[in-house]
């Protein structure tokens, strides 16, 4: 009996391993013939291949899934097309991506003002659901990592440079050296320049 010829479509690589090894193709007389990444890729390969089946996630770069089925209809009617926007794995793989793109943006935006608000706009989501993703993937939420980090930078700061305290609390995101001072002794138990001098004695 013919096979069935198979071409996986997905942006994540780890997906698209993931169909290949997981699902027994040839228990269900199936061949994967090919993969693609991105829409523009996806429609190469239909026409190279001209696969009888494609499993397509509809997320993809450059043409998104549906505009590549629709396309791909009109010269191939018999095709059959399985859409697959939800794989157990994957919103795992875009958490990770997202949450490692939010903490990247705050550390490079350190001496800005970052909140839960401009992240939301900067990254096309929901500040409830960026709030969700600390606490989930993290462990703490987004304040306490924020402060975490802004209190590590400043501590950099104050050990390999002479920049004023007023300078180094500026260069940490906070414009009131005041509130810069009181956040520090929480969080370290002295003032920074208590922590430069004891550092600087030893």
């Amino acid at each position: 009996m013919k096979k069935l010829r198979v071409l996986l479509v997905d942006d994540e690589i780890m997906i698209r391993e993931g169909f290949k090894k997981l699902f027994d193709w040839e228990a269900h007389e199936c061949v994967v013939v090919g993969e693609a990444a991105d829409g523009m890729e996806a429609i190469t390969k239909i026409d190279e291949e001209q696969p009888d089946i494609v499993i397509m996630d509809i997320n993809i770069p450059i043409i998104n899934g549906l505009k590549v089925i629709q396309l791909s209809r009109v010269k191939y009617p018999s095709m059959a097309f399985v859409i697959v926007s939800e794989v157990k794995e994957k919103p795992v793989v875009k958490k990770e991506r997202v949450i490692t793109g939010i903490t990247k943006y705050m550390k490079e935006h350190l001496s800005e003002e970052v909140s839960l608000h401009i992240l939301s706009e900067e990254f096309h989501l929901n500040s409830q659901y960026i709030s969700q993703l600390f606490k989930n993937e993290i462990g703490v939420n987004f304040l306490t990592y924020l402060t975490n980090i802004r209190m590590e930078h400043a501590k950099k700061l104050l050990l390999s440079t002479s920049l004023s305290i007023a300078e180094v609390s500026e260069q940490s995101g906070y414009g009131d050296y005041r509130v810069f001072t009181k956040v520090f002794k929480k969080s370290e138990g002295i003032t920074p320049s208590q922590y430069r001098r004891d550092f600087l004695s030893h």
